[in-house]
Formats: C-alpha cells, sequence, structure tokens
C-alpha cells in the first residue's frame, strides 16, 4: 500500500471528489479529505506503489477551480510513525524523551556550575561559598 498526499484541494472538495479525481490511475482503497484553514487536502491509498507513481505523473500540476493542486507521496504513514530527534516509533519530536533527558542534564550541569562559583562582593571579599 502506498499513500499518496493532495493538497490544495477546494475546501468543499470531499471523498468522492477525490476518488473521481483519481479514477484510471489504478486501484486505490481508502481516502480521507479534511478541510485546512484555506484549501483542503487529501490522502488516497493505491494498492501498488507503480499505480501511485502514475497517478503523481498525472495529476501533478492539474488545476481545479484555477488552483494548481500538489500530489506527492505521504510524508509518514501510521506504520512508519518515527520521531526525528531519536528514531523511536511511538511518539513525535515534540516530545521526544532524549529531548527531556539532554534538557534536564543541562539545567542540572547549569546548576551545578552555578553553585559551585565563588560570590564575591564589594571589595572582593567572599560572601557565600558553596
Amino acid at each position: 500500500m502506498t499513500l499518496l498526499f493532495v493538497g490544495r484541494l477546494p475546501r468543499y472538495f470531499n471523498e468522492r471528489d477525490l476518488e473521481e479525481l483519481f479514477d484510471g490511475c489504478g486501484n486505490y482503497g481508502r481516502c480521507k479529505v479534511r478541510s485546512g484553514s484555506r484549501f483542503g487536502y487529501g490522502f488516497i491509498e493505491f494498492d501498488k506503489y507503480d499505480d501511485a507513481l502514475y497517478a503523481i505523473r498525472q495529476k501533478t500540476g492539474f488545476y481545479i477551480e484555477g488552483m494548481r493542486i500538489v500530489v506527492e507521496l505521504a510524508k509518514s504513514t501510521r506504520e512508519d510513525n518515527k520521531c526525528y530527534s531519536c528514531g523511536e516509533a511511538g511518539h513525535y519530536s515534540n516530545r521526544c524523551p532524549s529531548r527531556y533527558i539532554s534538557l534536564l542534564s543541562f539545567i542540572s550541569i547549569k546548576n551545578t556550575v552555578y553553585s559551585t562559583k565563588v560570590k564575591k562582593g564589594v571589595g572582593g571579599r567572599v560572601l557565600s561559598e558553596t
């Protein structure tokens, strides 16, 4: 199964319209259409990789109501949902545990360095030492 992203669709576009658009490009399974703030976008899943590539070649640059649509391979699928930071599956990079661990390590090191510095007051006298 190969998933395609279809962008810059009119906001009123629905699944049936997307199916009609890709009719004749090969066997496809499910499709989904969503509305964004300015444009709609959708995903359509082809049974064969070759059919998906054919659909990209046929529909890239296609105009609907004066707008050029975008057709490309989807960046990520549910089966391949990996974090960009650590490469592990099951979370996104903004929630990556490795980011929090490195941030906590940095804060710990910073606090250690800060607490071991000697604080001097007026005239070079030592005010506190930890």
